[in-house]
């Protein structure tokens, strides 16, 4: 009887089966890790989006409140201090001014005093003035406050420049806000019905 030499095949893998193993789990990683980060970016600008919709809707409702709350007055009506004063602009309630891109409400405290609420821009800012709360910002990034009237028959006015007799029935506030990943400044607008 003759033995004949069996060979066996190796349980193991061999040095080129693993290289290439190694190649293949980097590039799923490789590719992975970029999905991944994408992902991660998208989900803080869509935050930031998110954020930021939500602070202009913010400020476009306390605005609107602030509005509405405005006191009711005949004109001329008296100031902080007792004196009688005439409205700057007769075309709009005596209690809601416009002037140098400044709006201002007078209204009602609870005990009866006229307080004034403004609203303006200061460094880059859309800042809510009272007499207890000086300069909170509600809204960064603003470039440009502005407000224009309804004057049924007219259209949309600037306050300035409604010809005397006329009375707005309504207002539009605008506000351009232009952040550093925008491509153009974006404006939000607003239309308010006086009483």
């Amino acid at each position: 009887m003759t033995e004949t030499a069996h060979t066996t095949p190796s349980d193991g893998f061999t040095l080129i089966e693993m290289l290439v193993t190694i190649t293949l789990m980097s590039i799923v990683s490789l590719l992975a890790w970029q999905a991944l980060d994408a992902t991660g970016r998208s989900v803080t600008r869509a935050q930031d989006i998110s954020n930021d919709s939500t602070a202009i809707v913010r400020t476009l409702d306390q605005i609107s409140e602030d509005l509405a709350r405005h006191a009711l007055l005949e004109s001329p009506y008296p100031d902080r201090s007792g004196q009688l004063r005439r409205p700057d602009s007769p075309s709009l309630p005596a209690s809601i001014t416009w002037s140098d891109n400044r709006l201002t409400i007078l209204q009602h405290s609870r005990n009866g005093e006229l307080i004034p609420v403004s609203w303006q821009i200061t460094r880059n800012a859309l800042v809510r003035n009272t007499p207890s709360e000086q300069g909170q910002a509600a809204l960064h990034d603003v470039t440009r406050l502005s407000l224009k009237a309804w004057i049924g028959g007219r259209g949309w006015i600037e306050p300035a420049a409604i010809p005397a007799g006329l009375r707005a029935s309504g207002l539009e506030i605008s506000i351009e806000q232009a952040r550093e990943n925008d491509a153009a400044p974006r404006t939000f607008r607003m239309v308010v019905m006086l009483p």
